[in-house]
This record gives structure tokens, C-alpha cells and sequence, in this order.
């Protein structure tokens, strides 16, 4: 007489092969995720590659069709706030007078919100960054973009207390340059932590040049 199937093996069996099955969906669902990400950041660089290739041209434009060095910068600022959703952008200009070299502000600045930032513009307007002295002052030193997560650190005491006081986080420090000589500065400020970024940061250098 033969012996019977066990029906426990038969269902161990069927247990087994929807764990393999299971186990075969997930790496294939994992598998779609990561090609969805490649293809996401893909098109995100695209977009961003765009998007800096334009507001290069809009600001190289508007300074070919002007005579006035101030106002293409004062395009420039606004140009590069409304493209990156910032909050403050501000012009500095070097001062060589007896024969000592520093940033001074000026009345050239930008804001979406003027009313909430005017107060640190007022303070902007009448800075002074000696070299080293404060971030704005590195660039009289090394001539090149400074990015800043906070700016309650060597930003100059009452600017710091006023950018806190405007809910203010980071910043860009951007040199303006004429050849190898440094002739002016842009700063930009933002509420939002903005993280380093080396494509941008060469954007903006681009357009100090």
C-alpha cells in the first residue's frame, strides 16, 4: 500500500514559493526606484543647467544694451534673487583711499519684501569689510566666491544681530572682478539654508567676471 502525500509539504512548499516570489517583486520594485531617481535628478539637472544658461544670458544682455555699470548690477541682483528664491541681495564696492583697501557698502540693493529687509539694508548701505575683518572682507584676500551657513559668525556685530532679527541664514559673497583686480562684491542672503553648491557657485563667479 503506498503512503500518502503529506499535505503539509504542499503548503510548505506553496509558502516558499510566494516568499521567493515576494522577495523577486521587492528587488524589482526597488530596481524601478532607483531608475525613477536617476531619471529624476536627470531632468533636474537638465532643468537646472537651463536655468543658470539663461540667467547668464538675461544679465549679459541687459549689460551689453547698457552704459551704466551700476544699473546692470542693480539688474544683475535682482535677476539672481528672483531666479534662486532669495531674499537680499546687496553691492559693495572696493575702496582704496589711503592707501588701505576695503569693501564699502552701497545704497544698491535688492529685496521681494523691501519693508521686512530695510533696516539690514540701511546697515548694508553703511558697512565696511576690511580684509579678513568680517566674510565680505575675505574676498579682498582671496578673491574668490565665499558661501556662509551662518551668519551670526564674523559677519559684522550689528548686521549679524539685524540679519537674526530678519530671520536671515546663509549667504553668497561674490566677487566682481576687472581682469585680476578686485573692483566690487555682491552679497545674497536667504531665509532658507542654502547648501554649497559648486555649479552655482561658478554661475555666480561668471557673472563677477
Amino acid at each position: 500500500m503506498s503512503a500518502q502525500p503529506d499535505a503539509s509539504q504542499f503548503e510548505l512548499s506553496a509558502q516558499q514559493r510566494c516568499e521567493r516570489l515576494e522577495r523577486r517583486l521587492e528587488r524589482e520594485r526597488q530596481i524601478r526606484l532607483k531608475s525613477e531617481a536617476i531619471a529624476e535628478r536627470g531632468l533636474r539637472e537638465a532643468y537646472l543647467a537651463t536655468q543658470r544658461f539663461e540667467l547668464l544670458c538675461r544679465i549679459a544682455d541687459a549689460a551689453n544694451c547698457s552704459t551704466d555699470p551700476m544699473e546692470s548690477l542693480q539688474f544683475a541682483i535682482a535677476e539672481i534673487l528672483r531666479t534662486y528664491d532669495w531674499d537680499f541681495a546687496h553691492v559693495l564696492l572696493v575702496d582704496r583711499r589711503d592707501e588701505d583697501v576695503r569693501l564699502i557698502g552701497t545704497e544698491l540693493w535688492h529685496a521681494p519684501q523691501p519693508d521686512k529687509m530695510f533696516a539690514f539694508a540701511e546697515l548694508s548701505n553703511r558697512f565696511v569689510a576690511w580684509p579678513c575683518s568680517s566674510i565680505p572682507g575675505k574676498l579682498l584676500i582671496d578673491k574668490a566666491a565665499v558661501w556662509t551657513a551662518d551668519l551670526t559668525a564674523n559677519y559684522g556685530c550689528r548686521r549679524s544681530e539685524e540679519a537674526a532679527r530678519c530671520n536671515l541664514r546663509s549667504s553668497y559673497s561674490v566677487p566682481i572682478l576687472q581682469g585680476q583686480e578686485l573692483v566690487a562684491a555682491m552679497e545674497f542672503f536667504a531665509r532658507s539654508e542654502v547648501k554649497p553648491d559648486p555649479q552655482l557657485l561658478e554661475t555666480l563667479t561668471q557673472i563677477g567676471t
